[in-house]
């Protein structure tokens, strides 16, 4: 409900503060708030203003009435059947305060807010209308907020309630070959769920023989939509591609020179020993000696904390 303060004056038997007997002075109406008024909702509402001369004898009590499909210069027809008024309290001669109860399935319309005073000894007082209009609040804005749980999890939360989320994705196409994860609900969560658990899953290694294949980076958006609009968060995620490596012991490859296991490398088998191999003395296991090629660093069975880099020769 919209509060104007426009305001016109019809003699009644009852006083009001601010315009009586010859002086015919109107008050100054300095504000009513609050002044937008929901189906469904309760409010205390606050009348102030200048209230001159003062109240007359007799006046004591203040009467609030609102009246139904009333516009300017609002005349008093019905009383309205879905707007309940309570707790009038005559503060002061500047303010007036009363409880307004808007009921759940009251229309749109203009109405109008009439205040006078009542009591004995008033005399022929005029009273003071305000136009009014029940309306129905626009629906607040929506939010969105993410929390990383741990690697792979991301919680999104969305307020108020009772929306849904949505996710999309932008990625670099900066290479054709790049792999990018893919995000979707957690299992148990779902585009309703709030808070929602969102889950990455790394991609997939396209080469068919197991090679590194180059990562890419991605935007990814998640979208929280409600009856008052869509809120927006993101955040990015950066797949690598790479090669692995590990460190080769030499005791996995046997004891020289009698007991050497064999390996077979890019359709070379490596069997038996090799003596004083490039960087090294001594007579060592053929097969451990590859896998030092192959990797770059060893780990002796003397001292496994010593790395061996071997700089091998052809």
């Amino acid at each position: 409900m919209l509060i104007s303060p426009a305001f016109c004056h019809t003699q009644t038997p009852d006083c009001y503060p601010g315009d009586y007997g010859g002086f015919n002075q109107q008050p100054t109406i300095t504000g009513i708030s609050p002044n937008v008024w929901a189906p469904g909702q309760t409010y205390t509402v606050v009348i102030s203003g200048s209230w001159l001369p003062a109240l007359p004898a007799g006046c004591t009590t203040d009467l609030v009435h609102v009246y139904e499909n009333s516009s300017y210069p609002y005349p008093l027809t019905k009383i309205d059947p879905y707007v309940t008024v309570s707790n009038i309290t005559p503060v002061s001669s500047t303010q007036t305060n009363f409880t307004v109860t808007i009921a759940a399935n009251a229309p749109t319309e203009n109405d109008a807010v009439d205040i006078k005073c009542s009591g004995p000894g008033c005399g022929n007082w005029d009273d003071i209308r305000y136009g009014a209009g029940i309306q129905t609040p626009a629906p607040p804005a929506p939010s969105v907020t993410l929390q990383r749980l741990d690697l792979m999890d991301i919680q999104a939360t969305g307020t108020p309630t009772g929306g849904t989320f949505s996710l999309s994705t932008q990625k670099d196409t900066a290479s054709t070959t790049s792999t990018y994860a893919t995000i979707d609900f957690a299992s148990g969560s779902t585009s309703s769920t709030n808070p929602t658990t969102l889950e990455l899953t790394e991609p997939a290694n396209p080469s068919p023989k197991g090679s590194y294949s180059p990562g890419g980076l991605e935007d990814i958006t998640v979208s929280y939509t409600t009856a008052g609009g869509t809120a927006n968060d993101e955040f990015e995620v950066p797949t690598f591609g790479m090669s692995c490596y590990d460190t080769t012991l030499q005791s996995d490859w046997g004891t020289a020179p009698n007991n050497c296991q064999t390996q077979t490398i890019h359709k070379v088998k490596y069997s038996g020993t090799v003596t004083n191999p490039a960087g090294m003395t001594g007579t060592y296991c053929s097969a451990f000696i590859a896998q030092v090629k192959l990797q770059g660093q060893a780990y002796s069975t003397e001292d496994k904390t010593f790395s061996i880099a071997l700089q091998p020769s052809g």
